[in-house]
Protein backbone atom coordinates (compact mmCIF):
# COMPACT_ATOMS: atom_id res chain seq x y z
CA UNK A 1 0.00 0.00 0.00
CA UNK A 2 0.50 3.23 -0.34
CA UNK A 3 0.16 6.54 1.81
CA UNK A 4 -2.14 9.34 1.05
CA UNK A 5 -2.89 12.25 2.67
CA UNK A 6 -5.67 14.33 2.87
CA UNK A 7 -6.69 17.60 3.60
CA UNK A 8 -9.82 19.62 3.81
CA UNK A 9 -9.50 22.91 3.27
CA UNK A 10 -11.70 25.38 5.27
CA UNK A 11 -11.35 28.95 4.36
CA UNK A 12 -14.18 30.55 6.75
CA UNK A 13 -17.59 30.47 8.01
CA UNK A 14 -20.65 30.99 5.80
CA UNK A 15 -23.17 33.76 7.16
CA UNK A 16 -25.79 31.61 7.27
CA UNK A 17 -24.03 29.52 9.61
CA UNK A 18 -22.70 31.36 11.73
CA UNK A 19 -26.15 33.08 12.02
CA UNK A 20 -27.35 30.25 13.17
CA UNK A 21 -24.86 29.37 15.56
CA UNK A 22 -24.99 32.89 16.78
CA UNK A 23 -29.09 32.73 17.16
CA UNK A 24 -28.69 29.00 19.01
CA UNK A 25 -26.49 30.65 21.93
CA UNK A 26 -28.78 34.24 21.93
CA UNK A 27 -25.89 35.78 20.32
CA UNK A 28 -25.67 38.30 17.48
CA UNK A 29 -23.04 39.99 15.18
CA UNK A 30 -22.46 43.49 16.41
CA UNK A 31 -23.61 46.28 13.99
CA UNK A 32 -20.02 47.32 13.09
CA UNK A 33 -19.53 43.89 11.87
CA UNK A 34 -22.60 44.07 9.41
CA UNK A 35 -21.52 46.83 8.11
CA UNK A 36 -18.13 45.56 7.34
CA UNK A 37 -19.37 42.52 5.76
CA UNK A 38 -22.04 44.92 4.00
CA UNK A 39 -19.12 47.37 2.78
CA UNK A 40 -17.30 44.49 1.29
CA UNK A 41 -20.45 42.77 -0.08
CA UNK A 42 -21.06 45.95 -2.04
CA UNK A 43 -17.74 46.58 -3.28
CA UNK A 44 -17.30 43.13 -4.36
CA UNK A 45 -20.53 43.14 -6.39
CA UNK A 46 -19.60 46.71 -7.72
CA UNK A 47 -16.54 45.36 -9.09
CA UNK A 48 -18.37 42.51 -10.61
CA UNK A 49 -20.96 45.40 -11.89
CA UNK A 50 -18.21 47.30 -13.60
CA UNK A 51 -16.11 44.55 -15.30
CA UNK A 52 -14.74 45.31 -19.16
CA UNK A 53 -13.81 42.77 -21.64
CA UNK A 54 -10.54 42.35 -23.27
CA UNK A 55 -11.77 45.34 -25.88
CA UNK A 56 -12.55 47.52 -22.31
CA UNK A 57 -16.27 47.67 -23.70
CA UNK A 58 -18.42 47.51 -20.26
CA UNK A 59 -19.20 43.66 -19.80
CA UNK A 60 -20.34 43.73 -16.90
CA UNK A 61 -21.09 40.08 -14.74
CA UNK A 62 -24.04 39.33 -12.41
CA UNK A 63 -24.43 37.13 -8.96
CA UNK A 64 -28.18 36.46 -10.01
CA UNK A 65 -28.95 34.39 -6.76
CA UNK A 66 -27.00 35.94 -3.76
CA UNK A 67 -27.58 34.81 -0.34
CA UNK A 68 -26.22 34.63 3.40
CA UNK A 69 -24.94 30.92 2.26
CA UNK A 70 -23.03 32.80 -0.66
CA UNK A 71 -20.59 34.87 1.62
CA UNK A 72 -18.28 33.45 3.34
CA UNK A 73 -16.11 35.71 6.33
CA UNK A 74 -12.23 34.02 6.37
CA UNK A 75 -10.67 32.91 9.61
CA UNK A 76 -8.34 36.75 8.84
CA UNK A 77 -11.96 38.79 8.60
CA UNK A 78 -11.81 38.67 4.41
CA UNK A 79 -15.18 38.67 3.36
CA UNK A 80 -15.71 36.30 -0.40
CA UNK A 81 -18.88 35.89 -2.26
CA UNK A 82 -19.22 32.18 -3.59
CA UNK A 83 -18.61 32.15 -7.54
CA UNK A 84 -16.52 35.54 -7.10
CA UNK A 85 -13.56 34.85 -5.31
CA UNK A 86 -10.55 32.84 -6.33
CA UNK A 87 -10.76 29.16 -4.63
CA UNK A 88 -13.85 30.07 -3.49
CA UNK A 89 -16.12 27.12 -5.89
CA UNK A 90 -18.72 28.70 -8.33
CA UNK A 91 -22.52 27.62 -7.26
CA UNK A 92 -22.80 25.12 -9.67
CA UNK A 93 -19.77 23.52 -8.38
CA UNK A 94 -20.59 22.99 -5.17
CA UNK A 95 -22.93 20.45 -3.72
CA UNK A 96 -26.09 22.18 -2.81
CA UNK A 97 -27.51 20.79 0.65
CA UNK A 98 -31.13 23.06 0.21
CA UNK A 99 -33.43 24.83 -2.08
CA UNK A 100 -32.76 28.63 -2.70
CA UNK A 101 -35.14 30.50 -1.14
CA UNK A 102 -36.51 32.35 -3.70
CA UNK A 103 -38.16 35.31 -1.39
CA UNK A 104 -34.15 36.08 -1.37
CA UNK A 105 -34.86 36.89 -5.32
CA UNK A 106 -35.69 40.69 -6.46
CA UNK A 107 -39.36 40.63 -7.71
CA UNK A 108 -38.79 41.16 -11.30
CA UNK A 109 -36.28 37.68 -10.82
CA UNK A 110 -39.07 36.03 -9.07
CA UNK A 111 -41.32 37.21 -12.06
CA UNK A 112 -38.84 35.47 -14.26
CA UNK A 113 -37.17 38.21 -15.98
CA UNK A 114 -33.17 38.34 -16.02
CA UNK A 115 -31.17 39.00 -13.18
CA UNK A 116 -29.07 42.36 -13.45
CA UNK A 117 -26.77 44.52 -11.48
CA UNK A 118 -30.01 46.06 -9.65
CA UNK A 119 -31.37 42.47 -8.35
CA UNK A 120 -28.08 41.93 -6.61
CA UNK A 121 -28.11 45.29 -5.03
CA UNK A 122 -32.00 44.01 -4.01
CA UNK A 123 -30.34 40.46 -2.54
CA UNK A 124 -27.73 42.26 -0.72
CA UNK A 125 -29.82 44.55 0.69
CA UNK A 126 -31.83 41.95 2.22
CA UNK A 127 -28.75 39.72 3.24
CA UNK A 128 -27.72 43.22 5.20
CA UNK A 129 -31.40 43.63 6.73
CA UNK A 130 -31.83 40.37 7.92
CA UNK A 131 -28.71 40.46 9.82
CA UNK A 132 -29.63 43.80 11.66
CA UNK A 133 -32.81 42.46 12.29
CA UNK A 134 -31.79 38.97 13.47
CA UNK A 135 -34.40 37.12 11.70
CA UNK A 136 -35.30 35.54 8.69
CA UNK A 137 -36.08 36.86 4.82
CA UNK A 138 -39.61 37.82 5.57
CA UNK A 139 -38.60 39.45 8.48
CA UNK A 140 -36.23 41.44 7.31
CA UNK A 141 -39.11 42.99 4.73
CA UNK A 142 -41.67 42.81 6.85
CA UNK A 143 -39.68 44.95 9.65
CA UNK A 144 -39.16 48.36 9.41
CA UNK A 145 -35.02 49.01 10.80
CA UNK A 146 -36.24 52.80 11.89
CA UNK A 147 -38.41 51.03 14.39
CA UNK A 148 -37.07 47.96 15.24
CA UNK A 149 -33.94 49.45 15.14
CA UNK A 150 -33.99 53.32 16.09
CA UNK A 151 -30.56 53.69 16.74
CA UNK A 152 -28.75 52.73 13.82
CA UNK A 153 -27.33 55.26 11.34
CA UNK A 154 -30.43 56.79 9.66
CA UNK A 155 -28.57 57.51 6.14
CA UNK A 156 -27.59 53.53 6.46
CA UNK A 157 -31.06 52.58 7.19
CA UNK A 158 -32.70 54.95 4.07
CA UNK A 159 -30.48 53.21 2.13
CA UNK A 160 -31.11 49.70 2.70
CA UNK A 161 -34.73 50.24 2.46
CA UNK A 162 -34.11 51.79 -1.04
CA UNK A 163 -31.67 48.96 -1.88
CA UNK A 164 -34.98 46.52 -1.27
CA UNK A 165 -37.47 48.63 -3.50
CA UNK A 166 -39.74 46.35 -5.49
CA UNK A 167 -38.59 49.39 -8.23
CA UNK A 168 -35.48 48.26 -9.37
CA UNK A 169 -34.67 52.00 -10.60
CA UNK A 170 -35.32 53.09 -7.12
CA UNK A 171 -32.83 50.88 -5.94
CA UNK A 172 -28.56 51.91 -5.54
CA UNK A 173 -26.20 50.49 -6.96
CA UNK A 174 -23.99 48.25 -5.38
CA UNK A 175 -20.75 50.84 -5.49
CA UNK A 176 -23.03 53.71 -3.67
CA UNK A 177 -24.26 51.15 -0.97
CA UNK A 178 -20.02 50.14 -0.76
CA UNK A 179 -19.40 53.86 -0.48
CA UNK A 180 -22.35 54.84 2.30
CA UNK A 181 -20.76 51.67 4.29
CA UNK A 182 -16.97 52.28 3.89
CA UNK A 183 -16.05 53.16 7.21
CA UNK A 184 -18.49 52.37 9.16
CA UNK A 185 -17.81 48.89 10.88
CA UNK A 186 -14.50 46.98 12.13
CA UNK A 187 -13.44 43.58 11.02
CA UNK A 188 -14.78 40.97 13.39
Amino acid sequence: GSLCVVLERDDGVRLDDLEHDLARDRERLRDEAVFYVGWRLFAALAQLHAMRDAAGALAPGVHGALSLRDIIVTWRGEVCVVGLCPFVPAPNERQETEPLDRLGLAPEVRRGEAPTARADTYAAGLCLRSLLVRGSLRDALDVSLEVDRPKLPTDVVRALERAVDDDPTQRPSCAELATQLEGRGTEG
